[in-house]
């Protein structure tokens, strides 16, 4: 990875397991501690649209290592908003003011809020060295779903110069609790086509 800048994002379900925060939230911790000891030089940046679940959890433990917060959002705050729990919005409102950017990712053929989403999900992967994703591994067809992104992701990331590695952590869910290989971490293979 590039000893100057080096941007992490991350991409995740929504409906993380409460009894399960802890776990993921020391797996993060060691990937991005482990990055921050191997780059001690660097500008080490960190991504996440601040949704609920994987992007707030992912930018707390950044913030915690000293990792540079920024958020690209895709779309106005008051429309992104209105489907968060009152915690959620508080925790997005508070991370929002520790972040050092924020910006609104311009979508000009957007339709619907899930295209929305999928455009912040592929400038994320345009716009980083790493990608972490926090998914229970299932395809899904729900457009700007993490299981949408995962299924596309040789295509979207065919757009991206700096994407090196992508990292998996395998996490249940409240819509898929009972998942094989809970919380191992794999190393998804981006130069095959």
């Amino acid at each position: 990875m590039n000893d100057k800048v080096i941007t992490i994002s991350i991409i995740g379900h929504r409906d993380l397991l409460p009894n399960h925060i802890d776990i993921i939230k020391k797996h993060l911790t060691k990937i991005l501690q482990d990055i921050k000891d191997q780059h001690p030089n660097s500008l080490l940046r960190f991504m996440s649209p601040l949704a609920e679940g994987s992007d707030q959890l992912g930018a707390q433990v950044a913030l915690a290592l000293g990792f540079k917060l920024i958020v690209p959002l895709p779309m106005e705050q008051k429309n992104y908003l209105e489907n968060f729990d009152e915690n959620s919005k508080q925790m997005f409102q508070d991370m929002l003011l520790q972040a050092n950017e924020h910006f609104i990712i311009k979508c000009h053929q957007c339709l619907s809020k899930e295209d929305y989403y999928l455009n912040v999900g592929k400038y994320l992967i345009q716009n980083s060295n790493l990608l972490l994703v926090l998914w229970d591994g299932e395809y899904s067809d729900k457009i700007g779903g993490t299981g949408y992104i995962m299924e596309h992701i040789h295509k979207l990331k065919a757009t991206s110069f700096s994407l090196e590695k992508i990292l998996h952590l395998i996490t249940p869910r409240k819509s898929n609790p009972d998942i094989q290989r809970c919380f191992k971490i794999d190393e998804i293979n981006i130069t095959d086509e």
